[in-house]
């Protein structure tokens, strides 16, 4: 159907008193009305089969909902609505949109009814309608809407503040705009000075204001509120904030609640992780303890009558010495005999003998002290003691993993003893740290065949090292500044990927095969050391670089500091 052509359709357009425009499905231009055209500042020929867009650019989202909501049969209205003129001014029209239908009773398009708004009718009757519109908004919203300002000469007043202020403040609006104290006194002692500086920051910055603080009603309840604002400086120079204030004492109670929750959780898992490293402590103190003891009874025994067999043994020899003197012309059945036993040589070598078994149980009886100083079972006390004896204690249980296997060359071990003085320390856990460092460093050793580098000395951690093909465990210890004692355990092993590293001291974490590791080791490690001891655990390892741990702890303890 054209209707641009159509001669009664054409007078109807040209005499109405209304802006009609008429648009197809895809919202190009058929026909207008000469009032659409005055209105709008258009030509009509340039119009037909353009698209909207082209003519009002850009087209609002809104729009193309309005329009396909057409297409579907509906009738759509605005009783005020903006567009922009060609002097880039803004206008308002109110709007009536709605479908038209072809011969056969189809949707063909839409047909668009506009009536511009003269100002002065938009602006009282609009803004009226806007404001009744903001006042009924309000009123429903939980919490408080507000309009501060802040004017140049530094005074502040409260020019709108909605209803919802009742219940919030239990104070009336106009209580608040007489007296803007009346609110700011509501304001939780501890939290005033805090919310006044970010007044003040806001006003200075014109940032954002998002603020939590406490309140004390009239009727003496105690809230958590939160205002959030946006700052606006007007063109004489006042600042003022559009915001809202709302009730969130329910949340900051489930969030305090929470927090004391993963608290509670942190110090049970802190808990559960002690109970096991105490548990484990005592176990292995009773067995090494137990060990120690069951040898030592029998090594004394033992080494006690060595020294009695020494000396008849000397008796002995001493009398048969006289014998050959005194009768140096033996029996056919005695020279015999002394052939056979080969006399000259159980002479000669039978103090050796004595000698060297004494030596064995002089090892068995340093072996037994060393379980014992690494157990110390019987000092649960923090004491003085020689940090070396605690690791060269430790070292003497793991010698067994320092030797040759079929699978790994031995790992040399390397000592940098500084002069250390006694250190004020739980020893016995103490020992522990030093006996999970090791084996970790040992495992890392053994399972990074091919991968290893030589490792740094302490004094030197910001050198490169070399590679070097032979395993190998570096032990220093120095005397700090400040009281302080450092240990470094260090391997030239393969090192430590980021991720590995990152959660190292995590409880139960372990790279570890199931069965073999508990992941508890170094948490605990972490423990004795930064809690027990007021120390700190240091790691330093890089992929292919080796690992470097570095124990500091104080060299005393002040023991007359509470807790």
């Amino acid at each position: 159907m054209d209707l641009q052509n159509h001669p009664e359709f054409r007078l109807l357009l040209e005499h109405t008193p209304v802006a009609v425009a008429l648009f197809d499905r895809e919202m190009r231009y058929i026909a207008t009305s000469r009032r659409w055209l005055t209105d709008y500042g258009v030509n009509q020929q340039s119009l037909i089969g353009r698209h909207y867009d082209e003519v009002f650019p850009p087209t609002p989202e809104k729009w193309k909902i309005i329009h396909q909501r057409c297409l579907g049969g509906s009738v759509e209205s605005c009783e005020a609505d903006s567009f922009v003129r060609d002097d880039g001014s803004i206008g308002w029209v109110k709007w009536e949109s709605r479908p038209w239908y072809d011969y056969n009773g189809d949707i063909g398009g839409i047909v668009l009814f506009t009536e511009v708004i003269p100002e002065c009718k938009f602006n009282k009757e609009i803004f009226q309608g806007s404001v009744a519109r903001f006042h009924k908004l309000a009123a429903n919203v939980p919490g408080m809407i507000y309009q501060l300002v802040l004017t140049t000469d530094d005074t502040q007043y409260f020019s709108y503040i909605s209803p919802g202020c009742r219940e919030l403040f239990e104070l009336e609006p106009e209580e608040i705009q007489q007296d803007i104290g009346a609110i700011f006194n509501l304001i939780h002692p501890d939290d005033y000075s805090e919310f006044e500086q970010s007044i003040l920051v806001s006003a200075k910055t014109l940032q954002p204001f998002n603020q939590q603080y406490r309140i004390i009603t009239p009727s003496g309840k105690l809230k958590w509120v939160q205002a959030q604002s946006q700052p606006e400086q007007q063109a004489n120079g006042d600042v003022v904030w559009y915001g809202l204030v709302m009730d969130i004492t329910d949340r900051k109670l489930a969030e305090e609640a929470l927090q004391q929750l993963e608290q509670t959780v942190e110090e049970l898992n802190r808990t559960q992780t002690q109970l096991v490293q105490s548990e484990k402590m005592s176990s292995l103190g009773q067995l090494v303890a137990g060990v120690a003891h069951e040898i030592n009874n029998p090594v004394n025994f033992i080494y006690g009558n060595l020294a009695h067999a020494t000396e008849y043994t000397r008796d002995i020899l001493g009398l048969l010495k006289l014998y050959q003197q005194a009768y140096p012309q033996s029996t056919p059945e005695i020279r015999e005999e002394m052939d056979a036993i080969d006399l000259d040589f159980l002479v000669s070598d039978l103090p050796n003998l004595l000698s060297s078994m004494k030596v064995g149980a002089d090892r068995i009886r340093g072996i037994v002290r060393s379980l014992r100083s690494f157990s110390r079972h019987d000092e649960a006390e923090m004491k003085e003691v020689d940090i070396h004896e605690g690791i060269d204690s430790t070292l003497m249980i793991l010698q067994n993993r320092l030797k040759t296997k079929p699978d790994s060359p031995e790992i040399q071990l390397i000592k940098n003893y500084g002069k250390l003085p006694l250190v004020q320390c739980y020893a016995g856990q103490l020992n522990q740290v030093f006996m999970n460092l090791l084996v970790n460093a040992i495992d890392a050793l053994q399972e990074g065949v091919g991968t290893r580098q030589s490792p740094t000395p302490y004094s030197l951690l910001g050198l490169k090292p070399q590679a070097n093909p032979t395993p190998q465990i570096e032990i220093c210890t120095q005397v700090l500044e400040n009281n302080q004692i450092a240990i470094l355990i260090a391997d030239n092993g393969p090192g430590m990927k980021p991720e590995v590293k990152k959660r190292l001291f995590d409880p139960f974490f372990t790279t570890k095969p199931i069965g073999v590791g508990t992941g508890l080791g170094l948490s605990i490690s972490y423990q004795i050391v930064v809690e027990k001891h007021g120390g700190q655990l240091y790691c330093f390892s890089e992929e292919g670089q080796g690992t470097k741990f570095v124990i500091e702890i104080p060299g005393y303890q002040n023991l007359d500091e509470p807790g």
